[in-house]
């Protein structure tokens, strides 16, 4: 089976809203890519060896975290690493797609698969850059397509509640209507006030999920015309940003949390500062480069901090403010969103298959 581009574009800015990059960012399709996608390859990176990968293994769509292209080219060389990279993958007919800093920041992404990974709980940002408005919607089902109805519009971004999902609520009444000589209803007669026991459903949906629960809604429900209210609430959702900070279940030393860490994401080395804290229990994480969080990561009462590298003099501060830290990598902490955003695909657009990229794109290595 395959799909639209344009369809696999649609669920990434649902997982990864475009409007949660920073300022600046390159996100979106960076080379275009066929109209229908069969497979799609997932990389950290994308260089000439992953987009020769993906020809190789049949892909023809390459999701990835780093732009190819992060300022605006005023044209497509050879002579240039993304201008390359950009020409070999229009050659091929191959797709690029780039969630970079939306996908650091949205919930489920880069930073809260990380802080999963590593066994954290209670986890909230640690600069938060976005609050999210929340909206309740109600609309009014006919009790045998209530489960359909429901089960749409979860699966679209509704219902969510802290780590509960599929939250609804509805009670019992009578709807009434007076079908017009033009329309065709699905249920009542023609000509008279009809009175049908009608479910009213109530559910919670996050700002950016409002559009896609609402289309879902007008899809999944029986009626010519679909009757809804739409609340926006005065209680903010969530807030979303950078960096992750959370709980471990209970305090451990240092050295073991480091050897857990090491173990968890797959690496043999990793660059430490801090040894002489005995026990640790609150958790900083942050994918990729996470120095430039250092101020906010000891606001929150970090007592370690996991990330993929800081500067010698970020690492000073840490270490003169009894942070313990752990540089364990550019991109083995960033990779470990991959297979979260493989199954996040796969029960959006099932028909689809989804690869990760064998090709070790990361430059550096510790010897």
């Amino acid at each position: 089976m395959t799909a639209s581009i344009s369809t696999i574009v649609e669920a990434m800015e649902r997982i990864a809203p475009p409007h949660l990059a920073l300022p600046d960012d390159n996100v979106g399709l960076q080379a275009p890519g066929p109209v229908s996608v069969e497979k799609v390859l997932l990389s950290l990176d994308v260089d000439v060896r992953v987009v020769n990968e993906a020809k190789r293994r049949r892909a023809n769509l390459i999701i990835a975290h780093h732009p190819v292209i992060y300022r605006p080219l005023s044209a497509i060389r050879s002579t240039d690493f993304s201008g390359r990279v950009i020409l070999s993958a229009i050659r091929n007919d191959i797709g690029i797609y780039i969630a970079h800093t939306n996908l650091d920041c949205a919930q489920g992404g880069v930073n809260d698969a990380l802080a999963d990974r590593l066994e954290l709980k209670n986890v909230r940002a640690v600069k938060v850059t976005h609050s999210e408005k929340k909206y309740k919607l109600v609309t009014f089902v006919p009790e045998t397509h209530v489960d359909k109805v429901r089960s749409t519009m979860c699966e679209a971004g509704g219902g969510a509640i802290g780590e509960y999902s599929y939250c609804t609520f509805q009670t019992p009444g009578t709807g009434t209507f007076l079908p017009s000589a033009n329309a065709t209803p699905f249920l009542g007669s023609m000509g008279k006030i009809n009175k049908e026991a009608e479910l009213r459903l109530e559910i919670l949906i996050p700002g950016a999920s409002l559009s896609a629960v609402v289309h879902a809604l007008k899809e999944a429900h029986p009626y010519e015309e679909v009757a809804y209210d739409v609340y926006e609430l005065a209680e903010a959702g969530r807030r979303l940003g950078l960096g992750r900070i959370g709980e471990l279940p209970e305090a451990v030393n240092f050295k073991d949390y480091v050897d857990l860490v090491k173990r968890r994401l797959g690496i043999k080395q990793a660059r430490i500062t801090g040894r002489d804290r005995a026990k640790i229990k609150n958790v900083a994480v942050c994918g990729g480069s996470g120095g430039d969080l250092l101020a906010g990561v000891l606001a929150e009462g970090a007592h370690a901090y996991i990330t993929g590298e800081m500067r010698y003099h970020q690492l000073l501060n840490a270490d003169a403010s009894g942070l313990c830290v752990v540089e364990a990598g550019h991109g083995a902490t960033e990779r470990v969103v991959l297979p979260v955003l493989a199954k996040k695909l796969q029960r959006k657009i099932p028909g689809v298959e989804y690869i990760l990229s064998r090709v070790r794109t990361d430059p550096s290595d510790w010897m």
